[in-house]
């Protein structure tokens, strides 16, 4: 999968890996990205100016998230995608759908 940059406010940046919770131990399928859960908090402010269809850079940059979680997300449809070209793009509202549902699962689970 190609990851080239379409531009947008986050061209050139690249992504840290985020420090990851280790504290929970995925049962696979989508329990996996539990072991990704980023600690880093984005702003609102960011997710706001961020443009609505995000390459896989700047979805993991935006999420905390590492490009290979990014990768399984949209591997397993567990974000909505478009493919423009050979780039893969990730609708911004259904990542940040998404990192909700996980944290409901998360307080969840903690108790």
């Amino acid at each position: 999968m190609d990851c080239k940059s379409v531009g947008s406010a986050f061209a050139g940046s690249s992504p840290a890996r985020p420090t990851l919770e280790s504290d929970i131990v995925p049962t696979g399928g989508a329990m996996m990205v539990l072991q990704s859960m980023p600690v880093r908090i984005t702003s609102p402010v960011v997710w706001l100016e961020a443009p609505e269809w995000l390459t896989p850079e700047e979805a993991a940059y935006l999420s905390g998230y590492d490009l290979e979680t990014i990768h399984w997300m949209i591997q397993d449809g567990a974000v909505d995608t478009r493919q423009d070209g050979e780039v893969w793009l990730i609708e911004k509202e259904s990542l940040l759908e998404f990192r909700e549902a996980l944290s409901d699962v998360l307080r969840w689970y903690r108790g």
